[in-house]
């Protein structure tokens, strides 16, 4: 699972520098989309690093704002403008997680 803020290509880049063949091929990957300081998402080319490496998404999951809430923050507040706040972060509502595993 890959959630680092922005950093997704460089870790990818990482991953398969260092791990085996072997490990790769089995492997899934979970990772969220994010956007750069120009503010363009890095979704294309999230993808594009992983196809040129043999791999497929099996599946893009759409991160729905509603669903930010936590049942954790709910504990802390009954204000629904601080529940909107601590579930928003900052991040855009069009962000999404991408799941990958090897083509073979």
């Amino acid at each position: 699972m890959i959630d680092v803020d922005g950093s997704e290509i460089d870790v990818i880049r990482n991953i398969f520098a260092c791990a085996s063949e072997e490990l790769l091929r089995l492997s899934y990957f979970l990772i969220e989309t994010d956007y750069h300081s120009s503010g363009n998402s890095n979704r294309n080319e999230i993808i594009d690093e992983f196809q040129i490496r043999g791999f497929k998404v099996l599946k893009e999951i759409k991160r729905d704002p509603s669903e930010r809430i936590s049942t954790v923050a709910q504990k802390y507040t009954q204000s629904f403008l601080d529940l909107a706040i601590y579930g928003m972060e900052g991040r855009p509502a069009n962000q999404s997680w991408l799941i990958f595993k090897a083509a073979l």
